[in-house]
């Protein structure tokens, strides 16, 4: 007698020593088997197996490894989701959209200024004239694009379809009291909608809906493929 081991549920059984090489059916479970003579415990080649459709032989099953359990997310989780960043999302857009006109309008208004008084005859207007220059081409060139970038940050968390941009858009908005001082319109409301933002981001309920668009976003990525 020799004896052998099931590769399915691991159950050692006797066999004719003249068995050995043949299929031979596991007692345990019913699995079909090549008998050979048993690995010692702890062998790396003595493993759970699983047949493949096209193939004879045994193959490691490497698919069945412990999975982290998704949370559902409901339609009410969604609708609460929502409700969460539609405050801090509009307010995030409002003021990117209406600082990117008043930056861009607002530059090249100060600009035009600062070149036409460039060869001015009173004397403070013609030193001031490089400075309102220069603070108007970067309103321009640099808050125009600026704001923009804050507002779509508010839409894509108005839409639940990344933290990432929430978190930029309400960095950006806390941002505007450092860059553009106290005194401009749009800092403060974009101080206040930042700081909200973040809050609500970091509610349960909005990360999770946010990670299952992503999830699904994926997916459809993989189809597409």
């Amino acid at each position: 007698m020799a004896r052998v081991r099931c590769p399915a549920c691991e159950a050692e059984l006797e066999v004719d020593a003249e068995d050995l090489g043949s299929q031979v059916a596991c007692g345990a479970c019913g699995a079909p088997f090549e008998a050979r003579p048993a690995a010692p415990r702890g062998d790396a080649d003595d493993r759970p197996r699983r047949r493949d459709r096209d193939e004879s032989d045994w193959e490691e099953d490497e698919d069945d490894r412990p999975r982290r359990r998704r949370r559902r997310v409901r339609a009410a989780d969604v609708e609460d989701a929502r409700a969460a960043v539609a405050g801090p999302a509009l307010g995030l857009i409002l003021t990117g959209w209406i600082g990117a006109v008043l930056c861009l309008l607002g530059g090249a208004a100060l600009a035009v200024w600062g070149y036409s008084n460039l060869e001015a005859k009173d004397p403070k207007l013609r030193d001031d004239a490089p400075g309102m220059l220069a603070a108007g081409v970067a309103s321009a060139v640099l808050g125009t694009p600026y704001c923009v970038l804050m507002a779509v940050g508010g839409h894509r968390m108005k839409r639940l379809t990344g933290t990432g941009w929430a978190f930029t858009a309400a960095i950006l908005g806390i941002a505007t009291v450092v860059l553009c001082g106290p005194c401009v319109p749009i800092t403060w409301a974009g101080v206040g909608c930042g700081i909200w933002a973040i809050v609500a981001v970091n509610k349960p309920e909005v990360r999770d809906v946010i990670a299952a668009n992503r999830r699904a976003d994926r997916d459809d990525e993989d189809e597409d493929r």
